[in-house]
């Protein structure tokens, strides 16, 4: 076990009430869930990425550059996103994660005056969404938001860093990457995918992904109608788009 990953449990072991005690209103809440619901998909192309055992696949703006070898990325005017996959012990909750990750946030200068912590979900499983404004060592104010959940042995971390002065410029960008997340938590499915891909010829260009992201929620509506008109609507998007 990795000393990062016992860092986390025993966060989680000491902290896992403190969701319930972050200082954000459920009307605040409510407003956050509203912008972000309200938020579309930008007309631009993305690119498929993944970490190395294929745990975690999203995709990014296609002009983004990459940071080093990390799952991360920048723009190049000051905003990044970083995702990160590591192993937890099987069945620990994304509440109790949360709890962790926040021990770690609230010692970010001026982050606990700030945060808010709502319920949400990440790749069809229970997650949550962590805001929070902070000032680096170098008197830079920036706001982060954080989209964390866990899937068997793994727990899953994005996160999105702007510059304050930017604030939420960037969100609908931030939205398309969280939407396009994928968790697989022995990486068997997203290795498969790219075996196939690779033995049929297909490549990897960047794509479009607005239409297809805002399918897919009507891919579990309760009508059937609605369902099949959205498979519908998806089955014209991959002709399209190998």
């Amino acid at each position: 076990m990795s000393t990062r990953t016992l860092t986390w449990i025993l966060g989680a072991a000491v902290c896992v009430a403190s969701v319930a005690a972050v200082p954000a209103r459920a009307q605040d809440l409510e407003t956050r869930r509203a912008v972000w619901q309200a938020l579309s998909v930008p007309d631009t192309t993305f690119q498929r990425v993944t970490n190395a055992d294929h745990t975690v696949t999203f995709r990014v703006p296609a002009d983004w550059e990459r940071i080093g070898d990390k799952l991360a990325f920048t723009n190049g005017q000051g905003t990044t996103v970083d995702a990160y996959a590591e192993d937890v012990p099987s069945g620990v909750p994304v509440a109790s994660f949360a709890s962790a990750l926040l021990t770690h946030v609230r010692d970010l200068p001026g982050a606990a005056e700030s945060i808010q912590v709502r319920r949400t979900e990440m790749a069809g499983l229970d997650a949550r969404e962590i805001v929070f404004s902070f000032t680096t060592s170098h008197a830079e104010a920036l706001r982060r938001v954080v989209w964390a959940t866990v899937a068997g042995h793994v727990a899953v971390t994005v996160i999105f860093t702007v510059p304050a002065a930017r604030a939420t410029a960037d969100d609908a960008i931030f939205k398309a990457i969280v939407l396009s997340t994928m968790v697989d938590e022995f990486g068997e499915r997203a290795r498969a995918f790219d075996e196939a891909r690779e033995s049929a010829g297909l490549g990897a260009a960047p794509v479009q992904i607005a239409e297809a992201v805002s399918v897919s929620p009507s891919l579990s509506d309760p009508g059937p109608g609605v369902r099949a008109r959205a498979r519908g609507r998806l089955k014209s998007v991959f002709a399209a788009v190998p």
